[in-house]
């Protein structure tokens, strides 16, 4: 009697898990946003503020650079494919370093806006530099100053991935224009030679460029 009673429990149950219906995984801006390993970039000090905006910190600006890239992926991958020729593959290098969203902010930089990764490691953590970089755009008006970091981590991260310098230069003009026109800025009023130089001084090329 005890094996029937069981038997008809677990019956029932099937019968109520074939039922059921499991909703799909929705990957949303905010749970994306939550996966962000942004590092030194949060502190009191580094604030970003604009009239129309307001305040945020450089670790918001940065997390949502990389997240505006990967919620528009393919359209982002096209366009810089038909501007430069060089395919960005989402499950590749460049694409996956936008997915992990690691970044760490450098106090303080000596003629550059990242410091290069020299040893050639595509696992390497990429930086941003305070003093050279976002500290020069931090009362710019948002977006403006968003498409000058998208420009930046698109340069780093092709070069981290193995991109020489003619290459990682014509797809951070891509990804520049392409932020600048998804985002509503003006090219009259902000162009990428607006941004901070990513290299200050002339003489100072990466030597994995």
């Amino acid at each position: 009697c005890l094996a029937i009673v069981l038997l008809v429990v677990l019956l029932c149950y099937v019968h109520v898990v074939r039922g059921m219906t499991i909703p799909p995984l929705r990957v949303t801006q905010n749970t994306i946003a939550a996966a962000s390993r942004v590092v030194n970039c949060g502190a009191d000090t580094d604030m970003a503020c604009d009239d129309k905006f307001g305040c945020v910190t450089y670790e918001q600006d940065l997390e949502s650079v990389l997240t505006d890239i990967q919620l528009r992926w393919n359209v982002f991958a096209d366009f810089v494919f038909s501007s430069t020729g060089y395919e960005l593959d989402a499950d590749a290098c460049f694409g996956q370093k936008i997915v992990r969203k690691q970044l760490v902010c450098s106090d303080v930089c000596s003629n550059v806006a990242y410091v290069s990764n020299d040893d050639g490691d595509h696992d390497a953590v990429p930086n941003v530099c305070k003093n050279t970089f976002l500290d020069e755009m931090n009362n710019v008006l948002q977006p403006y100053r968003r498409a000058c970091i998208a420009a930046l981590v698109a340069h780093e991260f092709s070069s981290m991935c193995g991109r020489k310098d003619k290459v990682s230069n014509s797809i951070q003009m891509a990804v520049f224009t392409w932020y600048a026109e998804t985002f509503g800025v003006e090219h009259s009023e902000w162009k990428r030679s607006d941004c901070p130089a990513f290299f200050t001084d002339e003489s100072f090329v990466p030597s994995n460029l």
